[in-house]
């Protein structure tokens, strides 16, 4: 069994030069090209799907140009809307906190002798963080099919095929 990834990320291999790998690549997102949304930013290039089949859990993807061994790799890394991300990030982070002064608080009624009814916190703080784990798990899933047409057009438009 392996684990689950976070963030699937890809290398694409081409004979392009970086310049013309990350310019095949931003032209799919020029104004006017109809092809999809997003930004191309110096050597990054942030793509998502169109509108009209954009969902909550829609992929978004970053790629850079690199050179490496005298070769040309696209290097992609799929993720969820940034403001997606920010607020599975902010539930982490508040579950984490919550659980850290919950513990400090358990082990000072340890210490006093008094019953740990803090425990339940603790346990709650755990309920959202796998459940918040387990919402993205599912987003990933349900956002497979997108990823794999993301993937499947920076493929063919890295390949040099006219």
């Amino acid at each position: 069994m392996s684990l689950p990834v976070v963030r699937p990320a890809f290398d694409l291999p081409t004979q392009m030069s970086r310049s013309e790998a990350r310019d095949a690549v931003a032209a799919l997102v020029e104004p006017g090209s109809g092809s999809l949304p997003g930004k191309a930013v110096k050597d990054h290039v942030f793509i998502t799907v169109p509108d009209n089949r954009r969902h909550f859990w829609s992929p978004w993807l970053h790629m850079d140009f690199v050179e490496r061994d005298g070769q040309t790799l696209v290097h992609g890394r799929f993720m969820p809307h940034p403001n997606l991300t920010t607020g599975i990030m902010g539930c982490y982070f508040a579950a984490g906190t919550l659980g850290m002064f919950a513990a400090c608080f358990v082990c000072a009624q340890l210490m006093l002798k008094n019953p740990p009814t803090a425990l339940w916190v603790l346990g709650l703080c755990m309920l959202v963080v796998g459940g918040v784990w387990a919402a993205a798990r599912i987003g990933q899933h349900l956002a497979r099919d997108q990823m794999m047409d993301l993937h499947d057009t920076i493929r063919h438009a890295v390949s040099g095929a006219e």
